[in-house]
Formats: structure tokens, C-alpha cells, sequence
């Protein structure tokens, strides 16, 4: 781990040597999703049953084994018994074609944990029965009619490009222009929000839109600003903010920025995530921080954009949506004019 890390913090990339570590790293983390792993199909955030998760682990029971298979997607290994692990993501889908973890949950919970159950399922079949399609399309459509997009934070805006374009549709034009416009009213000195959290998924969402990005080189300007000497893109700090904020500074930064500053800020993201990964083979949110899935997944992440990790060969209707972004193509510079 430190030969990858002082590699990364030198003047040039060295992409056999840190082919070769990675090669560890995905070793690691195959074997740590194997320990996680439940009777059930299920799968903890950390070996430890009394462990309760942090971040999107400790709000859903689906988020773990959808990190977990998007991991093995992206890394080409196999941990999980996917037969086990289809049947305990259906078994969260409600009769209105809506997932659950646990009954109720806030409008955004519940689009989170559909969109994440249909995109585990996408990836364990290939593809989605198109009636189960077109009855989750029809219950976030109802759930849009219902809550509007008024009680959403940002990051959560996001979540609709998300689900429609696992289903492979596109977003219908009363949502994409109520985000559209929310995010864009919203969007000053580069930043939604005033967190790199929520610039990321407006970022997120544009690209998965199709759409120019606004004010793309402020916005990647004001990315690299606000990392840290430690390669982080913490800036509260705050826990819950920052939680996954290296990943998502790493995603803005990969799209919109170019050259030596890009090259330079990914290292920097990279040397960070690493500094996070744990003897069990996981990654804790924070250096010294317990392992958690959600963790291994964001970090792992990071470290696929930096050119760290080398990535198994992913269809790429799927790149676009296995994850958060960290497979998604890259922007041409003329796109972001």
C-alpha cells in the first residue's frame, strides 16, 4: 500500500507497479465481501454482526450487497452467491413495485433503495423484466406526483437520472426540468449547495442527462480549490457531508478538468483513498475509520478513476450507471463550452 501511495505522490505514474498492487487491493476486497457475507443472500457492511453501518449502510440493508456486486463488476471477481443475493433484493419490492428495506422511509430513501435493489438485478441478470420495469417506472412516477421535488436535498435530485437511466428510459420532462432548474437556481462560485457533495450530483445528473455542464470550468476551478494537502475533498469536516466527498470531488475533477491539474488532483484523491484502506482488506469512510462496504465501494471508486485499479471490461450501458460515476466516459472538452 505505501509503495502505491509514495508512487502516487511522486512527479509521474508508474501504471505497472500500481497494476500490480492493485491487483492486492481487489484481492483484499474480495475477501472482505466474502466475510460479510449472510445465509440469506444479504450482505453486512462489516464481518462484524454488531456492527451497524455508517453512511447509505446504516440507512439500508440493500445498499451492502449492491456495493458489493457493483465491486465485483467493476473488478472482475466473484465473492457473492448471486442466485442468494437476487431472491434478498426482490423480497424488498413492495407491491407497488417500490423497494424497501423497512416499511416507511422519507420519499429519497425509497427512490434510493429502488433504484440500487433494480440496479443489483441488472447487473446479477443482465437485464430487467420489463414488468418489473414498468411497474417501479410507474411508482416513482407516483411518488414524483406525490412529493414533488421540493423536500429533497441535492444529492438526492440526483437519484431520478439515476433510476430511469438503470431502467434504460429516459427521465420524463415534468422531473428532469423541475431537477434541472432546482439544481441550476442553485448553482453559485461554482458550487450547489456550498458542498462538493451536491455539485457532484448536479454534475452526475447533467452527464447522465446528455447536458452541457453550466459554468463547467468554475465549477472544476472551485473542485480544485477546495482539496486538501492530503488529497481529500473534506472541507466541514463534518462526517456526514464529507463522507463520501473524495469520490465525489475525484468524479467532478475526472470530468471537468484537464490536463496536469486533473492528473495531479486524481493522485492526490488516490493517495487519500488509500490512506482509508484497512488491514481486513476494506476501506473505513476515514484513515482509521472500521471497514464498511459503503467505504470500500466510494474508495474503491476513486482509486478506479485515478488509474489505480485495473477494471474488468463492463458493457457500457452499464458503465453509465454501475455506481455513482466512477466508470462513466469522459467529457470532451468541446461539450463543456
Amino acid at each position: 500500500m505505501k509503495d502505491i501511495a509514495g508512487c502516487i505522490a511522486g512527479k509521474s505514474y508508474n501504471l505497472h507497479v500500481m497494476g500490480v498492487r492493485g491487483k492486492g487491493i481487489i484481492k483484499g476486497l474480495e475477501e472482505y465481501i466474502r466475510a460479510c457475507r449472510k445465509v440469506d443472500g444479504g450482505v453486512r457492511p462489516n464481518p462484524d454482526p454488531g456492527y451497524g453501518g455508517y453512511s447509505d449502510t446504516s440507512f439500508s440493508d440493500i445498499a451492502a450487497p449492491v456495493y458489493a456486486l457493483i465491486l465485483e463488476e467493476t473488478l472482475g471477481f466473484r465473492s457473492l452467491d448471486r442466485k442468494k443475493t437476487a431472491m434478498f433484493l426482490a423480497k424488498r419490492r413492495g407491491t407497488d413495485g417500490l423497494y424497501r428495506s423497512r416499511p416507511g422511509g422519507k420519499p429519497q430513501l425509497i427512490l434510493y433503495e429502488t433504484l440500487q435493489a433494480l440496479l443489483g438485478l441488472r447487473i446479477i441478470g443482465g437485464s430487467l423484466p420489463a414488468g418489473i420495469a414498468d411497474r417501479s417506472a410507474r411508482a416513482v412516477a407516483q411518488l414524483f406526483r406525490k412529493h414533488g421535488i421540493g423536500d429533497f436535498p441535492f444529492y438526492a435530485l440526483d437519484f431520478y437520472a439515476q433510476f430511469y437511466s438503470i431502467l434504460g428510459r429516459c427521465v420524463p420532462p415534468p422531473i428532469a426540468r423541475a431537477v434541472w432548474e432546482r439544481y441550476s437556481s442553485s448553482l453559485k462560485d461554482g458550487e450547489v449547495g456550498g458542498h462538493v457533495a451536491s455539485t457532484f450530483h448536479f454534475v452526475h445528473f447533467a452527464r447522465l442527462m446528455g447536458r452541457r455542464v453550466p459554468d463547467a470550468g468554475k465549477i472544476a476551478e472551485k473542485a480544485l480549490a477546495i482539496q486538501k494537502r492530503d488529497g481529500s475533498f473534506n472541507r466541514m469536516p463534518d462526517p456526514d457531508w464529507d463522507v463520501h466527498a473524495t469520490f465525489d470531488g475525484a468524479f467532478v475533477v475526472r470530468q471537468l478538468a484537464f490536463g496536469k491539474a486533473r492528473k495531479k488532483a486524481l493522485g492526490g484523491a488516490a493517495r487519500y483513498a488509500l490512506s482509508c484502506r484497512n488491514p481486513d482488506g476494506g476501506f473505513g469512510h476515514f484513515p482509521g475509520r472500521k471497514s464498511d462496504l459503503d467505504a470500500c465501494y466510494f474508495h474503491a471508486g476513486t482509486l478506479v478513476m485515478a488509474g489505480v485499479l485495473p477494471v474488468s471490461k463492463v458493457p457500457t450501458g452499464l458503465a453509465r450507471v454501475l455506481g455513482w460515476g466512477h466508470l462513466f466516459p469522459l467529457s470532451t472538452r468541446s461539450s463543456l463550452r
